[in-house]
């Protein structure tokens, strides 16, 4: 095994059924100078978050990724999606300028790879092939002249931008550090009878989470709540959850926008259960302390940033470039999507959607110009502490799948009416089969509305693994991508208040991605 001082090349990616594949590689490089990261040989597995981080570590470390593809469904199983698309993110924030080389072996063909990784070099697992790959590990970035790319008009040194944004997306929402294989829903028309589940592998319905007494303090026995009559069906009739605090609040003079006040405190940030049902880097849980401060009671509206539009002229990245993600059976770059026709209907009280973080923090740069104080984007921890509300851990309806309508917009049966996704919908309808005015469901005990559901939300974190040393305020400044928050109407039964997501490049735009906002008062 390599000991932590161990310096590695090239990064070897390959589904373990795979190895013998892998191996051969491996001794291949060896043989030829390289020192590569092979995890079996590479690393002991020490326990998933130790595994982890030897993982990532080596990621950063190697210059150049080979992925090994024998199948299809190996090229997209959790952890080798996992790391070539982490190798992807840390191209497009020039960390790197090594080369991602994908070697086939066995049936499969440049077609069978997901879109995200065609526009890199594609090799044939031969003896030529290795010798080719070589010229591809050279000291110099990028391929040799001589060497022919077999994809027409693509450069392997700058891939398509586009291709480079969707690797970073992935079904249910965006790209997660998971362990499972992600899968591909299949697109249902609203004129045609629902087709059964497509043969994929499912991910298993939700079980019961287990909170350890030493988190039982901050988890009510029972987290279903009384919704009247007229909310969305199917959700539970007994309260347990106690009614919004009478909150203080502060609303913004040009948008309208309302602002709550969230009292300040020290809590315990992040999963709580072990390790082996975190859903990726959830965990450890680590004592964290928030100042006070305000956050805006709902996401940003579509009428609400209109008014910054309006006042500034401001063009969106979606505009700018003339596309944006959407999510119809996979994710595509859509031409002429955008805030102001996000290829669905929506209202000015809707989540404002195709919104990137830059032009989050442009709408941002406006209002604080007023001089009503400082806006930014929540902290991880502001907005876990928020969405939390001192009452739960994971989610208001807790183990009562059913009643999860009565509190957010997420994939439920109006959504299974018009996508079919190979993961279990919520069984309630919430009436929203995309996204939904905001404040229509029940607000947390804090006052605040959509914490989970509707559309996920930007951070102002960095992400990467949890530090327990920085216990105030903490903030990621430095990570291999950024964090997002909170689940959105395509999410399914694991949304929770401590899933994070991580999306490679602050220019990333999709139609289940929004933002709220944090003020600092002057």
């Amino acid at each position: 095994m390599a000991d932590d001082k161990t310096t590695f090349d090239v990064f070897i990616s390959f589904k373990s059924e795979d190895e013998k594949y892998a191996y051969k590689i491996f001794e291949f490089l060896q043989q030829h100078g390289f020192n590569p990261f092979f995890s079996t040989i590479s690393v002991s597995f020490v326990g998933q978050s130790q595994y982890l981080k030897s993982i990532a570590k080596a990621i950063s470390q190697c210059r150049h990724m080979v992925v090994v593809a024998s199948k299809p469904e190996y090229i997209i199983s959790g952890w080798v999606e996992y790391e070539w698309s982490i190798y992807i993110a840390r191209r497009n924030d020039k960390k790197t300028e090594g080369n991602l080389l994908t070697l086939l072996t066995g049936d499969m063909t440049v077609s069978d790879l997901p879109q995200e990784l065609v526009p890199f070099q594609s090799i044939p697992l031969t003896r030529d092939g290795l010798e080719e790959m070589l010229q591809f590990l050279d000291t110099v970035p990028g391929p040799p002249t001589s060497v022919a790319l077999r994809h027409k008009g693509l450069s392997l040194a700058k891939p398509l931008a586009a291709m480079a944004l969707v690797g970073l997306c992935v079904a249910a929402g965006f790209y997660a550090y998971e362990k499972t294989v992600t899968p591909r829903p299949t697109m249902v028309s609203h004129r045609q009878s629902q087709p059964s589940l497509p043969q994929t592998t499912a991910p298993a319905p939700s079980q019961k989470k287990t909170v350890p007494a030493s988190a039982q303090a901050s988890q009510p026995a029972n987290n279903t709540a009384a919704v009247p009559a007229a909310t969305p069906t199917g959700v539970a009739t007994n309260a347990s959850l106690p009614a919004p605090t009478p909150a203080k609040t502060w609303t913004e003079p040009r948008t309208g926008m309302t602002f709550v006040w969230i009292p300040g405190e020290c809590y315990p940030m992040g999963n709580p259960l072990s390790q082996e049902q975190w859903r990726g880097d959830e965990g450890p849980v680590h004592t964290v302390c928030v100042d006070g401060f305000w956050l805006g009671k709902t996401e940003v509206t579509r009428g609400q940033f209109a008014k910054f539009v309006g006042a500034t002229g401001y063009k969106t990245d979606a505009e700018k470039q003339g596309w944006s993600l959407t999510y119809n059976g996979k994710w595509k770059k859509i031409r002429q999507v955008s805030w102001k026709d996000p290829g669905f209907p929506q209202t000015e009280e809707h989540p404002v959607v195709h919104v990137s973080k830059v032009d989050a923090k442009a709408m941002m740069r406006w209002l604080s110009a007023s001089g009503a104080g400082t806006f930014l984007l929540p902290t991880e921890a502001q907005w876990e502490y928020a969405c939390r509300a001192r009452n739960y851990i994971f989610t208001p309806w807790g183990d009562t799948a059913k009643a999860a309508c009565g509190y957010a917009n997420i994939y439920d049966q109006a959504g299974h009416a018009e996508i079919l996704y190979a993961w279990e919908p919520f069984p309630c309808n919430d009436r929203a089969a995309r996204t939904a005015p905001v404040a229509r469901y029940a607000a947390n005990p804090f006052g605040l509305d959509d914490m989970l559901g509707n559309v996920f939300e930007w951070t102002d974190d960095r992400h990467g693994w949890y530090d327990p040393s920085k216990q105030n305020n903490p903030q990621a400044t430095a990570g291999d991508g950024y964090v997002i928050r909170g689940g959105a109407w395509n999410s399914g039964q694991d949304a929770s208040c401590v899933r994070r997501e991580n999306l490679g490049m602050e220019i990333i735009r999709a139609d289940n991605l929004g933002f709220r906002l944090v003020r600092k008062a002057p």
